[in-house]
């Protein structure tokens, strides 16, 4: 299949395949006559891989280290378990960091009853001080 057969099977524009390819996620490809990229079903299959990591906000040098381990089956998945727990772990901070702006932008909006002016408004002058 050329690229944009493989682009519209993955949902993934033409440019992040080729990017893929430029990081070494993705094999280059064989030619066409027409010198045409032409992708194969294992090609297919590690872009959806691919995809279904960056879904899950997975780095791409973390995605080379899965591909890597991934081309050795018999060795131990310790190293892959150790990434997706590191992984996991920065999640969890970005949650509570959420939660803290969350819980900082819902008392700002509580400084603002919505019918007063803008120069008398509660949200700016809580922006406005230290």
């Amino acid at each position: 299949m050329q690229i944009g057969e493989l682009a519209r099977k993955t949902s993934c524009t033409v440019q992040t395949i080729r990017l893929y390819e430029r990081s070494g996620l993705l094999k280059l490809p064989s030619r066409s006559a027409g010198n045409y990229r032409v992708y194969d079903s294992e090609a297919l299959e590690r872009l959806v891989f691919i995809r279904q990591c960056r879904a899950l906000g997975i780095s791409i040098k973390e995605i080379a280290t899965l591909l890597h381990r991934k081309e050795a089956p018999d060795e131990s998945c310790n190293e892959v378990n150790q990434l997706i727990a590191k992984h996991l772990l920065k999640v969890q901070e970005k949650i509570r960091e959420l939660q803290g702006l969350q819980i900082t932008l819902e008392q700002l909006s509580n400084e603002c009853s919505g019918t007063s002016t803008i120069q008398t408004c509660g949200i700016f002058s809580k922006l406005e001080s230290t």
